[in-house]
């Protein structure tokens, strides 16, 4: 029987609670980071890897080796295959996460940073995994007090492997210089950058990260008929095709408007300019680097 409890107590009093995707589906992790939740298919990360990605790249393996085998890379009852075995071979040689480490290290993360607080009163922490990409998985961490009042909120970002580690903590590093030099810039500041052990051996590179509240993702797509690139804004990626579940197939979401769209780039360009002329930096549209909360482009993450 599927666990009813979504939550675990640990030290310093403080609740856990995990939840995952546009739907806030609760899950329970295990100490030992063994994960269960009432759907019929567990989470999985549906978006391939940095290093996953460059291995397939580098032996020209088309990418729908990973759409239709991503779900059963850590799925030891999965039927055999040659591509499965070569796409678990390329995860063991970049240590990349399954979802239940990603949701480990976060946990590990937070207990940490709760661990330095001097709190004389209970704590709920939700870890919630709103998104996911080539670099990180991210979480948006609620903590609430006595009564449910919340107490503090902010995003961590958990390495998907070795190589997104090193990526993510260049472009980390960045986004704190241009903090230093910028401190109004439309820009969710760096907080912290750490690195959490898992009992397996694996060294995880996390980041914490400030929230930007009530944000979609905005990416760029080409009309299928016309061509015309539309900027619109995700509320959820869709994937309907049982055979292939990580397969992202169309969004939910909206066409922004034409003043949206030039508040946008005049944003966007805004930063550019002027970050540029102190270090070298870019953003990529189409890799969630930008989001939109209504009033203003705010830059998430920068490329390297």
């Amino acid at each position: 029987m599927r666990p009813r409890k979504w939550s675990v107590t640990v030290a310093n009093r403080t609740t856990f609670e995990f939840r995952y995707g546009p739907q806030i589906t609760p899950f329970s992790l295990g100490p030992d980071g063994s994960l269960d939740c009432d759907e019929p298919c567990l989470p999985f990360h549906g978006i391939v890897s940095r290093g996953v990605l460059q291995r397939l790249y580098a032996r020209q393996e088309p990418i729908d080796v990973w759409h239709r085998h991503a779900h059963e890379i850590y799925d030891d009852t999965a039927p055999f295959s040659d591509s499965l075995e070569r796409l678990r071979l390329d995860a063991a040689e970049c240590a990349a996460l399954s979802f239940e480490q990603s949701a480990l290290a976060a946990r590990r993360f937070m207990e940490r940073r709760l661990a330095s607080l001097s709190c004389d009163y209970d704590l709920a922490c939700t870890l919630w995994n709103i998104k996911e990409g080539h670099t990180s998985s991210v979480w948006q961490v609620t903590l609430r007090g006595t009564g449910g009042a919340v107490k503090d909120e902010f995003i961590i970002n958990v390495a998907r492997d070795a190589d997104s580690g090193r990526e993510l903590a260049g472009t980390s590093a960045k986004m704190q210089q241009i903090a230093c030099f910028w401190p109004n810039a439309n820009l969710a500041k760096v907080l912290a950058v750490e690195s959490v052990s898992l009992d397996c051996g694996i060294d995880v590179l996390v980041t914490c990260n400030e929230l930007v509240r009530d944000a979609c993702e905005i990416h760029i797509l080409a009309d299928r008929q016309t061509g015309r690139r539309r900027w619109v804004l995700v509320e959820r990626f869709l994937s309907p095709q049982p055979d292939r579940p990580a397969h992202i197939r169309s969004i939910q979401g909206r066409e922004l408007s034409q003043q949206e769209y030039q508040r946008v780039a005049a944003d966007v360009n805004g930063f550019l300019s002027t970050v540029r002329k102190r270090i070298a930096v870019d953003v990529d549209i189409n890799d969630g680097d930008v989001v939109w909360n209504g009033k203003q482009a705010m830059v998430v993450a920068v490329s390297q």
